[in-house]
């Protein structure tokens, strides 16, 4: 095979992994934390109520909130997904020993949980940290009564939040799997 046609492979194979990451683990990483997130608040007025049904009957805030956490999951995972679709590129473009890509590809799917679960946690302590330091504003609560002033609020601190704890998960990711030989030429 000529070498773009390896490259080309290569890129197609590395989209395929960063499709199934998206897909997979961000998605159910998302609703874990809105799972939660249910259990930990006691609440919550309406009956226990999960908020996929919420917002199937139109609830705006939290619909906004849900995707302020699904974002700011994606914001961290994405690390994650940059190492993973290397490691997958250098694996078509390299010639490594077997041993050698089961290890790389068994430290991409390692990376890949890690992540997301360091993802999760980030995001579900940083809210909660939130709301210890807005008493006054009972966030779930307004939430669940379709403040969107507050859910914008809530959404914003996330993102904010998210983006000074982005380095550090690209740090991260980096001292887990070198990016050295990653076929990005």
């Amino acid at each position: 095979m000529s070498e773009l046609g390896l490259k080309f492979f290569a890129g197609a194979a590395a989209y395929v992994v960063a499709f199934l990451t998206a897909s997979g683990p961000l998605l159910y990483a998302s609703h874990l934390s809105s799972t939660l997130g249910k259990y930990l608040h006691k609440e919550d007025e309406d009956g226990g109520e999960d908020e996929e049904s919420k917002v199937s009957k139109g609830n705006r805030s939290i619909a906004i909130r849900m995707g302020a956490r699904m974002l700011c999951q994606a914001i961290l995972i994405r690390h994650a997904v940059f190492a993973t679709v290397a490691v997958v590129r250098s694996l078509f473009v390299y010639r490594y020993p077997l041993t050698e890509s089961l290890k790389l590809v068994g430290r991409s799917v390692l990376l890949i949980i890690l992540i997301n679960i360091m993802a999760m946690v980030s995001i579900f302590v940083a809210e909660e940290t939130f709301k210890f330091f807005t008493k006054k504003i009972k966030e779930d609560r307004e939430i669940n009564k379709d403040n969107v002033a507050v859910a914008i609020f809530v959404a914003l601190a996330l993102l904010s939040i998210t983006l000074v704890l982005d380095p550090g998960m690209e740090d991260f990711a980096n001292a887990f799997i070198s990016l050295g030989r990653s076929g990005l030429s």
